[in-house]
């Protein structure tokens, strides 16, 4: 079953403040670097959660090119 943009931000936006202790109002138009100051090492810890909690795999060739939360749920869709 797929899960709807709602569901797959809340479920980002559990792991901000479970995994990065990032509790801000997020929408998919946040940037992870610029707005969440994210460094890469925290996005690739983002990243690794996000695989796990979602039974998935993103190519971390691919990092670069998630630069928002929207690109990351349109990946995870």
């Amino acid at each position: 079953m797929t899960k709807s943009s709602a569901e797959i931000l809340a479920e980002v936006r559990a792991v901000l403040a479970e995994h990065l202790g990032i509790s801000t109002p997020v929408s998919a138009d946040t940037d992870l670097a610029r707005d969440l100051s994210l460094d890469s090492i925290e996005q690739l810890v983002l990243l690794a959660e996000i695989e796990e909690r979602f039974g998935t795999t993103l190519d971390l060739d691919d990092n670069t090119e998630i630069v928002t939360l929207g690109d990351l749920m349109r990946r995870l869709s």
